[in-house]
């Protein structure tokens, strides 16, 4: 069974919120509503938001967290 964990996301206007971790992938809600997901950076990349276009930066973490945090970029 995958064991979901709370991973916190930093904005640029320096709000704190949280997001959704699980295994090396994380998923969290947009500033404009959308939700988002993908894997750590150590795996590739991932897109901008397809509505608004902000960026973002999926930490590497350590087992069992393999998601350290997000930030906005």
């Amino acid at each position: 069974m995958a064991k979901f964990y709370n991973v916190e996301i930093y904005w640029k206007n320096g709000l704190q919120t949280e997001g959704v971790g699980v295994g090396n992938n994380a998923a969290w809600n947009c500033a404009c509503g959308q939700v988002l997901v993908g894997p750590h950076e150590g795996l590739y990349a991932i897109d901008p938001c397809p509505r608004c276009q902000r960026t973002f930066r999926i930490v590497r973490g350590k087992k069992p967290k393999f998601v350290d945090h997000i930030e906005e970029t």
